[in-house]
């Protein structure tokens, strides 16, 4: 079965339901054109296909991270949503590139957390959570059940204008 036949994570139910099938498309579009811009610069690199792209997107939807969690993001563990169906919304989903865009591997996170986490690798952005927290000092905890932003993005960005990765 094509996994845009496939049914959609429980979760998704109550965060936006069949709009994440357009999500989803549109990710997969935005990852092959990152991707491939990526590549140009780079003669005989290999770019992932839309399946592979399209494969790697549908399993971080459905990994333990995500789909074990009902659907929360995978550094923030904060509630993913389409609801309200705005992209300037904090924790609108967002894809984090697990490597570079010839890779397909990613996961899901809220716009917020992958916007802060861009240009770091995963032990980079721990460092600087771990060093707010300290100059901060901010008692170690986690945020409470339900907890929202209080503000979202002031200018609406296309989801599918994700800024490039560092070279």
């Amino acid at each position: 079965m094509m996994n845009s036949q496939k049914e959609l994570p429980d979760w998704t139910r109550e965060a936006g339901g069949e709009e994440w099938r357009k999500w989803i498309k549109r990710r997969i579009a935005a990852c092959i054109k990152r991707a491939k811009k990526w590549g140009d610069k780079r003669p005989g690199t290999r770019v992932p296909t839309e399946e592979e792209w399209r494969d790697a997107i549908w399993k971080c939807m459905e990994d333990e991270d995500c789909e074990g969690r009902g659907g929360r993001g995978h550094y923030s563990h904060l509630p993913l949503s389409l609801k309200p169906w705005k992209p300037t919304a904090w924790n609108w989903p967002s894809l984090d590139h697990l490597k570079d865009p010839a890779t397909a591997e990613v996961v899901l996170e809220v716009r917020l957390v992958n916007d802060m986490k861009t240009i770091m690798t995963e032990q980079e952005f721990r460092s600087v959570i771990a060093h707010l927290a300290a100059v901060l000092k901010v008692q170690v905890q986690e945020l409470p059940e339900g907890w929202q932003c209080g503000r979202s993005f002031a200018v609406e960005e296309p989801p599918a204008n994700e800024p490039p990765l560092p070279e």
